[in-house]
């Protein structure tokens, strides 16, 4: 999948063809940072509906529209 903005029809069948070889995992670049959140949701309470790139894709995947709304 590209960085283009893509149709929700067309992110639905590359999801759907990620999980048909296997469970997605995430991709690492090498210039990657991770980010702590811990203050946002101490301070805030925010918590995620989809904490990770996994449980993201597989709520997609089950159904789930959220991302699309």
């Amino acid at each position: 999948m590209t960085d283009d903005i893509c149709s929700q029809s067309a992110a639905l069948q590359e999801v759907d063809a990620m999980f048909e070889k296997g469970r997605p995992r995430p991709v690492r670049k090498l210039a990657e940072k991770r980010v702590s959140n811990h203050k946002i949701k101490t301070e805030l309470g925010l918590t995620w509906d989809f904490p990770s790139y996994v449980e993201g894709l597989s709520a997609i995947h089950a159904g789930d529209m959220r991302p699309f709304d």
